[in-house]
Parts: structure tokens; C-alpha cells; sequence
């Protein structure tokens, strides 16, 4: 496990750095609702006010602003699901690729380990990453809710929305530029590729949302899968959406294997 080891020990700072300004931001939004929910009469008007476009945009036409969990899945989700995405697909694309642009990628190749376990440990090494991203996020969310919820805290959908939904939507997205990274090698272009299919997808999540005869295309935004409303109306993670992301993430895994094993590999 020397390549995985490795690869933590890459990722640490960066995992430090992100964990703590993600949380930070998580925890200032939970810190500010107080002060939303004290004036209920100001917070109606507000909503009032906006665009019936804009509500349904963001799903406020379907979950409560005026309570902590659907003020979090509205401002606080947002916020660990994109941005966190995009630290998802950096992690993802550079794992490989950077061995490459590097010129290291002759001591790991040098190793007596196949190029199969190479892959697998730089995979591990991504997932265990963003488990722990999520985990440190997740926990000073649940702890951020204890501290500022004045009724019964709905442990299932928070638990939902601050540990398991970000989680496989940022595999989902790891596991494509982890893909892209292995097959062409240039973590830039991978990169960038990724990060514009999670704003892609994410603006296709929008639409989605805005036009009830687009429902159709709900399969192709992974956003889509950790809808806010179905967790926070219904406590619960579609069992097909969950299956289509743990496909995604094994079937990348899988494929970045077989791309590796068959590339020239130059250094």
C-alpha cells in the first residue's frame, strides 16, 4: 500500500485547506439563521418577493425556508455539493496525471506492482480523501445544527443531507476526472473537463427544475440525484439514483484500469 500511503499523504494539506474553509462556510450559514427565522413576518415578505421562477430554481416552492433543514438544503447543501465537487474532480484528475507531468510516474512504475494496483491504490488513496472531506464537514454541520436548532433536530435528512448525498455526488464526479486523467494524462484538461460538467450539470439541475417537460433529462445531472426536496420531504436518497452514482464510481474505476494497463506511458 505504499502508492496509496503515498497519495494520502499528497493530498493532506489540501484536505486540511479545504475541510476548514468549507466548514467555515457552513457553519457561518447555520450561525446566521437565527436571525432569519426571529422575524417570520420579514422572512415571508422576503420570499414574497421573489420571482416564482426563482423559487422553483431552488427548490424554496417545495422546502420551508423558515425551518433550519430547509434553510441548510437551500444555502449550506449548495455550497459543500458544488464547491466541493470541484475539489472532488482536482483530487480525481490529478491523481495519475500529475505522476506523469511530473516525471515520477518511473519510480511508481518502477515499483513491483502492476499497473492494475497502481490504479487501484492512486483510487483508494482519492476515495478515503474525500470520505474524510465529507466526514470533517459533515460532523461541524451536525454540530453547527445541535447548537442552533431550538426543536427536534430531523436526524435522518440532516444525516442525509451533510454526510451521504454530498458524498456520492463527489465520487460521481471524482471517479469522471479520475476517468479522464488516467486516458489522457494531462491533468489540466481533465480538469477542466470535469469542472465543466459539474457547472453543466448543475445548470441543467435549474432547468430541471424551471420546466416540468424537461423531467426527462433529470438522468443526466447527478445534482439531480441528491435533490434537496426529496431528501428533506421524504428522508430519503432515490434507490435508482443511488445505484446509477455507485455504477458511475465502480464503472470509472474499472475503466481507468483497462486505459492504464493498454497506455504508452511517457516520461
Amino acid at each position: 500500500m505504499v502508492v496509496f500511503m503515498r497519495e494520502i499523504e499528497a493530498n493532506y494539506k489540501g484536505l486540511l485547506v479545504w475541510s476548514a474553509v468549507m466548514s467555515l462556510i457552513v457553519v457561518l450559514l447555520i450561525a446566521l439563521y437565527p436571525q432569519f427565522a426571529s422575524d417570520q413576518a420579514d422572512l415571508e415578505a422576503m420570499l414574497a418577493a421573489f420571482p416564482e421562477s426563482m423559487l422553483k430554481a431552488f427548490n424554496m416552492d417545495k422546502v420551508s425556508y423558515g425551518t433550519l433543514i430547509g434553510y441548510y438544503s437551500v444555502q449550506g447543501f449548495l455550497m459543500i455539493t458544488l464547491f466541493g465537487s470541484v475539489y472532488a474532480a482536482q483530487l480525481g484528475s490529478h491523481a495519475l496525471a500529475k505522476e506523469e507531468e511530473d516525471k515520477t510516474i518511473e519510480f511508481l512504475l518502477a515499483r513491483p506492482i502492476t499497473r492494475q494496483r497502481l490504479v487501484g491504490e492512486k483510487y483508494l488513496g482519492v476515495g478515503i480523501t474525500l470520505a474524510l472531506f465529507n466526514l470533517l464537514v459533515g460532523a461541524l454541520t451536525v454540530l453547527s445544527f445541535v447548537f442552533v436548532e431550538e426543536g427536534p433536530i430531523p436526524w435522518r435528512e440532516l444525516l442525509l443531507l451533510a454526510f451521504a448525498a454530498p458524498l456520492l455526488l463527489h465520487y460521481t464526479f471524482a471517479a469522471a476526472a479520475f476517468l479522464m486523467g488516467t486516458a489522457l494524462g494531462r491533468s489540466r484538461t481533465a480538469f477542466s473537463i470535469t469542472l465543466g460538467l459539474i457547472f453543466g450539470t448543475y445548470f441543467l439541475q435549474i432547468l430541471v427544475n424551471l420546466f416540468d417537460n424537461l423531467a426527462f433529462l433529470r438522468f443526466f445531472s447527478p445534482f439531480v440525484y441528491v435533490d434537496t426536496a426529496e431528501i428533506v420531504l421524504h428522508g430519503r436518497i432515490p434507490a435508482l439514483f443511488v445505484m446509477i452514482m455507485v455504477f458511475v464510481v465502480a464503472g470509472c474505476g474499472l475503466l481507468a484500469s483497462r486505459v492504464y494497463a493498454r497506455r504508452d506511458i511517457f516520461s
